[in-house]
């Protein structure tokens, strides 16, 4: 058998690589533990180059693999992120499961400072009430009025809201959220709803700070001119309401942003969910009507005894 410079014949007793040729014998004798082979005996020939053949088929099989694991986990991160929306007045909402579930612990204390704001002394909470989101997010929705008195004092409140604040047993400020009326002024003795929503509630909350936020209009206050809501109806879907109607231009100039806004009230008049839509034509000419949607059901604290209506656009 005829031995070639790029191949190795390994011993059938030790498996070592250094078989050499006889030159007495014509056999082929391993140098590593002396066994004695024929020729006609079977041989084991590796070629130099079958490691580096395999890594080159492998790398890109692997390559394949880590995309497709990182793709599938950006896919779940997404899946699993709130989307948020975001109006012209400053307030937002966020999509998400539509289960409100009870807080599962009380806080201990809850106090209501109006005094940190210029004309916040003015704006006075009338109610208040607490949830929690499916995703462990808190929110709160508040009635507000402005308490100025048409013969004391006539001061029409802007940007109306409510910043709460949570705090640790120690008094360290753990999280802070703040919520604007959908209504950008306030007449003397008019009241509006405020919404205020903490995505993610830190642990070891023992407290909470409730303050009233208000200001003087100035030259940059945005005019809403208010819209009538002409007819809706209220279904329950799956654990949340949807609301249907029609809302009417009934000025005599055209309008912009047409956006309507839900109220759930208890018996008592007070506000208990919120949920606001654009009308389906957004901009409303005088004397136009438009068809709206909205859907109340992840800022919703019980069963809503009736329901408010309003809607609003710009000039």
């Amino acid at each position: 058998m005829t031995m070639k410079h790029n191949q190795t014949i390994k011993c059938n007793a030790c498996g070592a690589s250094s078989v050499t040729k006889n030159k007495t014998t014509e056999l082929l004798e391993c140098q590593y533990c002396g066994s004695v082979m024929r020729h006609s005996e079977p041989v084991v020939i590796k070629q130099s180059k079958t490691k580096l053949s395999a890594i080159m088929i492998s790398l890109p099989l692997i390559v394949v693999v880590l995309m497709v694991i990182f793709w599938v986990a950006f896919k779940n991160m997404r899946v699993n992120t709130p989307v948020e929306h975001y109006f012209p007045d400053g307030t937002t909402q966020v999509d998400h499961q539509k289960n409100i579930v009870p807080l599962a612990k009380p806080f201990v204390a809850e106090t209501v400072d109006a005094s940190k704001t210029p004309y916040a002394e003015l704006l006075q909470i009338k109610s208040q009430v607490k949830g929690e989101t499916a995703n462990k997010g808190l929110y709160w929705i508040f009635s507000v009025k402005n308490s100025s008195q048409v013969q004391d004092n006539q001061v029409t409140l802007n940007r109306p809201g409510v910043v709460v604040s949570l705090f640790d047993k120690e008094g360290k400020r753990l999280a802070e959220q703040s919520g604007w009326s959908a209504l950008h002024t306030l007449a003397p003795t008019e009241e509006t709803e405020v919404l205020v929503f903490l995505p993610e509630s830190p642990d070891g909350v023992e407290s909470i700070e409730i303050n009233t936020l208000a200001s003087a209009p100035n030259q940059f206050s945005q005019k809403q001119e208010l819209l009538q809501v002409t007819d809706f109806s209220v279904n329950e879907k799956n654990g949340a309401f949807e609301i249907i109607g029609d809302v009417k231009n009934s000025n005599d100039y055209p309008v912009k942003y047409t956006r309507v806004l839900a109220v759930a009230r208890n018996q008592a008049g007070e506000p208990i969910g919120l949920g606001n839509a654009f009308a389906t034509i957004k901009n409303l000419n005088a004397s136009e009507t438009s068809g709206f949607k909205i859907r109340v059901g992840t800022f919703l604290k019980g069963q809503p005894d009736h329901w408010t209506l309003w809607a609003q656009g710009q000039k």
